[in-house]
Order: structure tokens, then sequence, then C-alpha cells
């Protein structure tokens, strides 16, 4: 049943009119007349529409819908249990009722604070393989850290509410951003059901591009779910734009003084992934309208490690010096890290970042892998093409089964299959095209045993496992008791089940809202950047450098003549070496210099401790730092410092001019 928007604007416009008139009829009354606001909550005080209802026609009333309208009933419940509160309707209460952030959020924005270079908002985007979220907080209260809960689809099979939104995105025929998440899925299944969707673009799980991508550029680009093709970069700033805009108005909801000069942003990151694909991160934030000096990246398992430690009742993560494992599982990579507790709450990474392609994604793979099996080779493509709104209503069906069935216990996971995947299995066995069994259906359902599911499941269980044991018998880890895990796979009851089983003897926590725990955590990050006192390198970075030749030690083919000196050519300095802690604000410094108009320093890395050239196999030249030097001052005269920073999650690079004193920044480009 299709219901017209025009049709639910006026059901939604009569009820408004009637909660205003009662509103207007308090007003007049001699005991309110001092109100000056209207707190707006419930559920259906989420909607726009009602909000931009009463803010037009409450004048001089000032509508306020606070974030997480759904939960202000349990939460402020919860605050009711801690501490009882009067309920004298007398003025001097009032105020007392409130939530204190309310209030005093209003109050403390002036102008003076906002031209001060402390951030009023810290502001996080966990961008996920298959779903995205956001969260902030005010004034740097990580105990007060908000995200979005009203993600919402129209798809009969999902949940109504999510705590996330999936990382999807639509293009219109003109390849214009039209929509992302959910109202994007939601969309794109209504066009093609009205077989209007010829043109449109419909863009998922393009996150994984960046994993692992030595060919990966600005002009990468990515497949929608029809095989077209669109510059990938452009897709991944759209999607941030989206959270970025959507975030504002939750803000703005709330104060509307802010500005958005006044909020830093924090953009979550695997830790394994290479630093191409963090440079591209960023040149995305930026596209999407993110200024890049209020913008950090945060590494997902080390900030998840954040706020579990905050908020996990598990004494021994409080006590300084211990140690534990963080497991981040999301829908593309395992993202692990090992951490040591110090004092005042910092934290020391003492294990390179380690992780593959072990997400829920893999499970998905291996269904379809099993579908072909079943009905025969080519079926999907056929479907794909032939009929694509089943081909979607399939991979939708698909993932909301994935989250909610417990394979655990059930012997039998059913789904549901379109008739046409099933028609055209049939027509081709008859064709003799194929090979398959529709004899396993049950009219539109397929029912598989538990033990094939858990066997999909397996596929990134087992490395997972395996990795995480090679990890408990290395000597600085050896008296690990604790493992985090969390990211939204690891909320499935069969992966923590079997991590339980397998590694005895050790403490596997899941934090409630395990999902969540990378952008809340991020948002602490972005409180305190410098946190995390030191990280372990999993490169030893340096610079190519021309050094004496000595025969003794240098090859022939490495000898060359400068100024009638003997050189050696492609050796490698090193700046900082694999496996050895840096504390977050290390920095080198080289000098140089200048000999032309520009200086190019090529920066290159290598798994080993000591390399010793940079032509060496296991060498990789990582990009280069381009210096304009003006033609105006004799280049004799423009020395220069270039300071490497390596202990953030970016690697830093600022040159300092000697002679006049002058800072820059220099970006390395990897891309």
């Amino acid at each position: 049943m299709r219901i017209g928007i025009s049709d639910l604007l006026k059901w939604l416009k009569d009820g408004v009119t009637r909660l205003v008139e009662h509103i207007k009829a308090l007003l007049v009354k001699t005991h309110q007349k001092e109100i000056g606001s209207v707190l707006l909550v419930g559920g259906i005080a989420d909607s726009t529409f009602v909000q931009n209802e009463l803010k037009t026609k409450l004048h001089g009333i000032n509508v306020l819908a606070p974030g997480e309208d759904t939960w202000t009933f349990v939460k402020g419940s919860l605050l009711f249990g801690h501490k009882s509160v009067s309920t004298n309707n007398s003025a001097k209460n009032v105020k007392n009722m409130l939530p204190p952030n309310v209030i005093s959020k209003k109050i403390m924005i002036t102008k003076a604070q906002l031209s001060n270079k402390k951030y009023l908002v810290v502001a996080a985007f966990d961008f996920g393989t298959t779903y995205s979220s956001y969260a902030y907080s005010y004034d740097y209260n990580e105990q007060n850290i908000k995200a979005n809960d009203i993600w919402r689809s129209n798809d009969p099979s999902a949940s109504l509410n999510s705590l996330k939104t999936p990382t999807t995105v639509l293009l219109d025929k003109q390849g214009k951003f039209h929509s992302f998440g959910f109202v994007a899925g939601d969309e794109f299944a209504r066009l093609i059901e009205e077989n209007v969707h010829d043109g449109w673009r419909l863009y998922r799980r393009f996150k994984m591009i960046l994993h692992n991508n030595k060919d990966l550029s600005r002009y990468t680009d990515v497949e929608d779910i029809e095989g077209k093709r669109f510059p990938a970069l452009s897709i991944f700033a759209m999607s941030i734009k989206y959270l970025r805009q959507h975030l504002l108005v939750a803000i703005q909801r709330q104060i509307s003084e802010i500005q958005e000069s006044n909020i830093l942003y924090v953009l979550t990151v695997p830790a394994i992934w290479d630093v191409a694909a963090k440079q591209f991160m960023g040149e995305a934030a930026a596209e999407a309208g993110i200024n890049n000096d209020r913008l950090l990246l945060a590494f997902e398992s080390e900030v998840a490690a954040l706020w579990c430690v905050r908020h996990c009742r598990s004494g021994v993560l409080q006590l300084i010096g211990s140690k534990y494992i963080v497991v981040d599982l999301g829908g593309g990579t395992a993202d692990i890290t090992v951490h040591e507790r110090q004092p005042e709450g910092d934290v020391k990474v003492i294990h390179q970042p380690t992780g593959g392609a072990w997400g829920g994604v893999k499970v998905d793979e291996k269904f379809f892998e099993y579908l072909e099996d079943v009905l025969g080779k080519g079926v999907l493509e056929e479907l794909r093409k032939t009929d694509l709104e089943d081909y979607y209503t399939l991979i939708r069906e698909f993932e909301n089964k994935k989250r909610s069935d417990p394979i655990s216990t059930n012997r039998l996971t059913t789904v549901r299959i379109p008739s046409s995947l099933i028609q055209i299995a049939r027509k081709r066995q008859k064709e003799n095209s194929t090979s398959g069994n529709t004899e396993a259906f049950r009219a539109d359902k397929l029912r598989i045993d538990s033990l094939i599911v858990k066997g999909w499941f397996e596929t990134t269980v087992r490395p997972l496992l395996t990795h995480i044991k090679n990890l408990l018998i290395q000597e600085n880890i050896a008296d690990v008791r604790t493992i985090m895990l969390v990211g939204g796979f690891a909320e499935s009851l069969y992966v923590q089940n079997r991590l339980k089983e397998e590694l005895t003897g050790i403490n596997i926590i899941v934090p409630d809202e395990a999902g969540l725990a990378v952008v809340k955590g991020a948002v602490i990050f972005g409180q305190r950047p410098y946190i995390f006192t030191s990280r372990v390198l999993k490169y030893t970075y340096g610079i190519e450098v021309y050094d004496k030749f000595d025969e003794r030690m240098h090859p022939k083919e490495k000898l060359v003549i400068m100024n009638g000196i003997k050189k050696v050519k492609n050796c490698f300095q090193p700046f900082v070496r694999a496996n050895e802690g840096i504390p977050a604000d290390h920095c080198v410094t080289h000098y140089i210099t200048p000999m032309a108009n520009v200086s190019l320093i090529s920066v290159y890395r290598s798994v080993l401790e000591n390399p010793k050239y940079t032509t060496g196999a296991d060498c990789e030249y990582l990009g280069t730092l381009m210096i304009e030097n003006p033609e105006s001052v004799s280049f004799s005269n423009q020395e220069k410092e270039v300071s490497f920073m390596f202990g953030n999650t970016e690697i830093l690079v600022s040159v300092k001019h000697v002679d006049t004193g002058r800072e820059e920044t220099l970006i390395l480009n990897c891309l």
C-alpha cells in the first residue's frame, strides 16, 4: 500500500495544530506567562516537520529538541532512580528538574568562547564498510557523549531503529548525490519496484577498495550494484558530507548559536591501513567541506578501547600496567592492537597494529557462493541483469537475517528466495547449461543447516583465532589475559562464543553497544589526542641519501662520483625503525641546503629494522615531499630544518626556514 506524502503531511498537520492550540491555551494561564521555551521529546519529536511547525506557530517561544529524543524517558528514569527529584511545580524548582547540560550549555556559549581556540564540540565519524555513525560531545565532557539513534529503514524485514545507518550512496541519473544510508537503500528499492531506476546508481561496501590496495590513487573508482563505475574519492566525499550535514543539524537543533569553526572533527580508520589509504580519507574529508586544521584521524581499535576502559566494570582494566588486546571486528576488516594502561588514564601501544580482511562481509560472500552451488553457477549474475529488484531484495534479506538469526541455537536458518531466481535456475537446468538443485526449496524459502551457516562464519573466525593465538605467544604479550571485542560484527553471539571456547584462560569483554564503541571512543580521543603516549611502528621509515663509498662494504654498481668524491647511491637513512616504540611527540629533524628552485625529498619504508638501500626488494617508495625555494635568495643561504613526526596517527612533516624562522606544513603525497 502506497500513501501519498501530501496525505501523511495532512495527518501530521492536523495533530500538530491541535497540539499548538493546547500549548497556547497553557501559555495564557497566569502561572505560565514566564515560560519562554518548549522542550520537545518522544518518538514523534524527532520529526523535522513537527519541529518546524511548532517553531513557526509558537512565536517568541524557543522550541528545543534534544538529541536522542526517543531515549529521553528511559534515560531520565535512570537519573530519577539515582537521585530523587522534587515534584514541586514552583518556578525555582523547574530549572533544577532539567538535565544540567540543557540549560548550562545555552548560558555558557558566549562570543568570548566562540573566539577561543578550544573547541566547543568534538564530533566523530565512524565510517564503516557496511554501517556508519557519528557521535559528539560539548565542552570536552566525555561523560555525556551523544550518538544519533534515529536511523530508520522502511524495509519491513529490517529493524525500525538502528544505532547505525548503511554505508550506501545513491546517485541520480545526472550522477549527482541523492541520498545516503537507509534512505538511499529504500529509495533505490522503490525505483526498481516501479521500474524507473534506469540511470540511477547505488554504491555500497566501497570502503574495502582502500584495504591493502597498492594501486590506490585519486583516480581509483568503485562499482555500483550493476557494475557501473564512478570516482571513489567523490563517493567517499559525498558520504562524509552527508554525515557532516546530518550532524550539524542535530547540534544546531540544541545550540543554534554554534559555528562550525568551533567543531573539531575526528574520522576513524583501521590501524592496519596503509599511509595512502589514510591520506585518501583525509582528502575525501576535505572535499566534503571539513577543514584539515580541524580534522584528526583516529585508529578504530585504539579509540574503541578508550570507551571500553572508561565504561567497563572490569577492575583489571583500571590497574596501572594492565595489558589487553583490542579486536575491532567490522564489516570489512579485523583491526587488532595491544595496549598497556599508564598513569593518569594514558595508554601505551605495545605492539604494531595487525589484522586482516576478516569482517562480516565474508559471511555474505559465502552465502552467495552457497546459492550458486545449490542453484548453479551464473544464476545470481543473470538475476542481477534481468531482475534487479529481486536481486537487491535478496541482498537486504540476508543482511537482516545475518544480524538477527541466532545460528548458535537454531538447527535451520531460513532465507526467503525470490521466485524469479528459482525460475532462472530451473530454466538453466532444462537447457543443461548448469547444474543445480531447486528441490532444496520449499515454496520460496531455503532452509540451510546451521552447520553450513557456521562454516560461513568460520571463514572469518578461524584466521582470526589463529592470529590471536600467535600474538599471545609473543614475549611482551604472553601475560595478556584480557581481550576487548568491539565493532558491529563483534555483536554476533556465534563469534563471541567461538572466541570464548578457543581462548581458554582469556577474559573476553564485549561492551554494551559494541558497535558504538569506536565512534564514542573517537570523541574521547578528540578531547585528548595525546592520550596514547606511544605507538609501535610496523615499518622502518627514512629517506634516500648519498653516503661515502667504502669498497669493503658497498657494491661497485652503487658507486657514483660527485665533485671528484666517491659516493654510494640509494642509501637508506632510517629515521625510525620497525617494531620500535615511538613517543606520540617523537620528532626527527633533517637539515637540507637547496641546490635548485624545488627540493624533492623521497620517503621510503621497509619491513626490515636495518635496511641498507632503498632499492631492496623489501623496501618501498612511499611518497615525495616538495619544498619550493625562492630565486631571490642565494640557495646557500636557504638552509631548512625538515622535521618528521611519526608517533601520531598520521606522518606529519614541517619545514622551518633557518634564516627567517618561518614554518610551514608539508604534505607527504602517497597517492
